[in-house]
């Protein structure tokens, strides 16, 4: 007969475990979207800056 301890106390281990995972894996995926698009507007307020730069210049 199986442990009422083992039948009671593993599953919520699990889903904690699991749950711990998949919100690791949602903060890594939200850090690299948040770093690509710190990225995409870094470069547009460089090109923005560069085109004003020409624009003095001319």
């Amino acid at each position: 007969m199986t442990d009422p301890f083992i039948m009671v106390g593993v599953p919520p281990i699990l889903l904690a475990i699991i749950g711990g995972g998949v919100a690791l894996a949602l903060c890594i995926c939200a850090g690299v979207n948040n770093f690509a698009d710190r990225r995409e507007a870094r470069a547009e307020a460089e090109a923005e800056e560069t085109a004003a730069v020409e624009a003095e210049e001319a």
